[in-house]
């Protein structure tokens, strides 16, 4: 239970910076080893200043849980947000209030369990597809990047959901530019020490708008196209078209429908690849991982066609991904801003001041797991998971805000896993290490080069479309 803020509250501890730009430098150079270094030497609350200007660092279970959860009213994602409005405008992870209840109700349904089964064709199709550009590679000892191939299938898989049908290759080409570079445009934005200097003219910003017009009228022509030929309903798209209901106050204009799909985009691609792609590095680290993966595909994902509950059976394969998520969280930070003054583990926080909570931090904090740093998905078996505090992992974050789209990302990870482990062994092949870069999302700086190997399983490869079953609710670096 937190108490009501006092004058008696001190301000927290923080590590020491140069004058005017505070400790700023040492965040660009690494922001993962300060945060690390920051949360073990100062503790659960620890106050980092820029200039003038103070953030706080929140590395506790119970204090994440009272600021996403517990007193989640007091608290909103800030200014900083300013940054993504840019891209993302007035979507699903940038509204607040009204807006974002009304949005977020429409779009719930499309993420849910009964619908996720609806999914599973194209996922299969998407990832079938896939494999077999692998296997060429694979005769011919081909090196190659995994991540680059996990966004290429996770901008596929984003389509199917969104449009229900494949862009041409040029507007594949502008939305994965488009996507790209408005990652890194947030990133930038977010840490920016000038502001004014995010504004001007120079090639980067140029090239950013370049693609973010190119986005757009990728977009807005697929919604132009699915406003004068409505299709019932096949697509995401079509639904929050159709989702007024005969009430026009409740019809998205086009610019609201844009930022929704821009939000998933910008949510969907880059974040389950990412993932993917550290899950396929440290497959190949822990070949008997790999081993015991494909053992479990090759039982259950059997017969002519993929039944709804036999994905649902693929159990070493999510605990593999639920691991590799915490060592990798592909959303490795939370900002929220409290409106009013609030206490803190003793400390006193300042109304207006931003609170980053790091789960790249904490999923490695030695006060909440044991063995941080090493890759071991036993500790995801129930017995050894249940008493696990709630916000000790919260790679979907948590409270009103958890991620809408956390059942497709379970799904799409262990599914492609799963399919992938069942034809082919990884074995990592680059000269440079694959080390994490933070942007909005923690990709791998260098990609992940890898090599492929057959296998030859005894059912053979799924090759037909899925069916639909019961639709029910469901060491890091080597």
């Amino acid at each position: 239970m937190q108490q009501p803020p006092t004058p008696s509250h001190p301000a927290p501890p923080g590590p020491r910076g140069w004058p005017i730009v505070g400790i700023l430098p040492r965040i660009w150079r690494d922001p993962l080893r300060f945060f690390t270094e920051v949360a073990r030497e100062c503790g659960d609350v620890a106050r980092i200043g820029i200039g003038k200007f103070q953030l706080y660092l929140v590395s506790s279970p119970d204090l994440i849980g009272h600021v996403l959860h517990g007193n989640a009213k007091n608290y909103w994602k800030g200014k900083g947000l300013a940054a993504a409005e840019v891209v993302m405008g007035q979507g699903l992870a940038t509204s607040e209030g009204d807006l974002w209840e009304r949005q977020h109700r429409l779009i719930q349904p499309a993420f849910r369990s009964p619908q996720l089964a609806a999914y599973l064709p194209f996922l299969h199709e998407a990832t079938r597809a896939l494999l077999d550009e692998w296997r060429p590679r694979s005769r011919r000892g081909e090196v190659f990047d995994a991540a680059e191939d996990m966004r290429r299938l996770a901008l596929r898989v984003t389509c199917r959901i969104l449009f229900r049908s494949d862009l041409d290759p040029a507007a594949h080409a502008s939305i994965s530019r488009g996507v790209a570079l408005a990652n890194e445009k947030i990133n930038r934005s977010a840490w920016a020490l000038v502001p004014l200097l995010d504004s001007l003219p120079t090639p980067f910003n140029l090239r950013f708008r370049r693609a973010l017009g190119e986005l757009d009228g990728a977009v807005y022509r697929k919604i132009r196209e699915q406003r004068e030929s409505p299709r019932g309903g096949d697509g995401l798209l079509d639904q929050l078209i159709g989702s007024a209901n005969g009430n026009p106050k409740s019809a998205m204009d086009d610019r609201q429908l844009r930022d929704e799909i821009v939000t998933l985009f910008i949510a969907g691609v880059d974040t389950p690849a990412h993932a993917l792609a550290w899950t396929i590095h440290l497959l190949a680290h822990h070949p008997d991982w790999a081993e015991r993966v494909a053992g479990e595909a090759e039982e259950v994902l059997t017969g002519d066609g993929l039944a709804w509950d036999a994905v649902e059976r693929l159990d070493i394969a999510e605990r593999v991904f639920k691991e590799s998520m915490r060592l990798y969280p592909p959303a490795w930070v939370i900002v929220r801003t409290p409106f009013e003054d609030d206490v803190l583990g003793g400390y006193s926080i300042p109304a207006s001041s931003p609170i980053l909570m790091s789960q790249y931090v904490v999923h490695r904090h030695p006060s909440h797991w044991d063995r941080p740093e090493t890759f071991d998905p036993e500790r995801w078996r129930p017995e050894n998971s249940a008493s696990r505090h709630r916000f000790a992992y919260f790679p979907f974050g948590g409270g009103n805000r958890f991620c809408i789209a956390q059942g497709l990302g379970m799904l799409l990870g262990k599914f492609v896993i799963a399919m992938a482990a069942r034809e082919y062994r990884w074995k990592e092949a680059g000269s440079r290490p694959a080390v994490p870069k933070p942007l909005t999302t923690l990709r791998p700086k260098h990609g992940i080069s890898i090599r492929v190997e057959e296998r030859t399983p005894a059912s053979g490869p799924l090759r037909r479309p899925c069916e639909q079953g019961p639709q029910r609710e469901t060491a890091a670096r080597p």
